[in-house]
C-alpha cells in the first residue's frame, strides 16, 4: 500500500517519494492534494456549527438575549426582488470598481500572490479619471440634500467595505441605521490626492465628503450610475432606495 506506513494525521499531501514516482510515470501530474485534509476541515466546521447552534438554543431556552444585527436592503426601478446586503451597497465609483473586479485579469494575477486587495486600489484610480459623475438628490425622513457631480454614494451597514476601505468609520450594524457615505462636488484630480485620507478613515470634515446616518435613503440621479450590493453588480440605475432591516440577522456566538 502506498500510504500504509503513513499516519492519518500526515495525509494532507502526497509524500515527496510518491510524487517522484508519479512524476516519473505520469509527467502531467505535478501535485496531488488528498481529500483527507479538506474533509477534516469540513467536519470541524460542521461540528462547530452544531455546537454553536445548540449553545444558542440553550441560551434562548434560559431566556438569555441572543445577539442580533441589522441588515440592509436595496431596491431600484424595475427590480423584481430587492437585494439584501450585510456590508454595503452603493452607487458610482465603488460600484464601478466592484463591477470591473468581477472580470478583472489583474485580480486573478494578484490573487496568486495574495495581493488581491491591490486590485481595488488600481481599479479605483483608473475608474476615477474615466467615469462620469451624476447629480443626485438624496431624500430621507428628516429632509433631503443635493450631491452635485456625485462620485460615489455608499450605504454602509458596517464601517468598511469588503476591500477594507473605511467608508463610514462609525457605522454600526446594531444601531438600526445605515450610514450614507458620499463624495460630490470635488474635482477628480483633488479626489485622487484625498484617497489616502479616505483609506485612513480621515475623510470627515473635508469639503465634498459627507456621512449621514438614517433609517433609509432614496437617491434620484439625473443619469444612470452603476449599483452594487455587497460587491455584486445590480445594474445601471437612476432611482435607488436603501433601507435598514433592524435586528434581522441572528448571530451564533458564545
Amino acid at each position: 500500500m502506498l500510504f500504509s506506513s503513513t499516519p492519518l494525521g500526515s495525509l494532507y499531501r502526497v509524500p515527496d517519494y510518491s510524487l517522484q514516482l508519479l512524476r516519473r510515470y505520469l509527467p502531467h501530474i505535478t501535485q496531488i492534494n488528498l481529500v483527507v485534509h479538506p474533509l477534516i476541515r469540513y467536519i470541524k466546521c460542521i461540528s462547530l456549527f452544531f455546537h454553536k447552534s445548540v449553545h444558542c438554543i440553550r441560551k434562548d431556552q434560559r431566556g438569555e438575549e441572543l445577539r442580533r444585527i441589522d441588515l440592509g436592503q436595496v431596491s431600484w426601478e424595475g427590480c423584481k426582488n430587492p437585494r439584501i446586503f450585510g456590508i454595503s451597497a452603493g452607487l458610482g465609483l465603488d460600484a464601478l470598481v466592484c463591477k470591473k473586479a468581477l472580470t478583472s485579469r489583474l485580480k486573478q494575477v494578484l490573487n496568486r500572490f495574495h495581493l488581491g486587495k491591490l486590485t481595488y486600489l488600481a481599479l479605483t484610480v483608473q475608474s476615477l479619471f474615466t467615469m462620469e459623475t451624476a447629480n443626485a438628490k438624496v431624500i430621507t425622513e428628516h429632509g433631503g440634500y443635493i450631491l452635485p457631480k456625485m462620485i460615489f454614494a455608499a450605504s454602509m451597514n458596517l464601517p468598511a467595505e469588503g476591500g477594507g476601505v473605511p467608508m463610514a468609520p462609525d457605522a454600526s450594524p446594531q444601531d438600526g441605521l445605515l450610514s450614507l457615505s458620499s463624495a460630490a462636488g470635488i474635482a477628480k484630480w483633488r479626489t485622487f490626492f484625498l484617497l489616502p485620507l479616505l483609506v485612513a478613515a480621515k475623510q470627515e470634515g473635508i469639503k465634498g465628503f459627507n456621512i449621514r446616518d438614517e433609517k433609509g435613503f432614496r437617491v434620484v440621479l439625473d443619469k444612470p450610475m452603476v449599483l452594487h450590493a455587497d460587491g455584486e453588480y445590480c445594474g445601471d440605475v437612476t432611482r435607488v432606495e436603501f433601507r435598514c432591516l433592524e435586528r434581522k440577522l441572528w448571530l451564533l456566538h458564545e
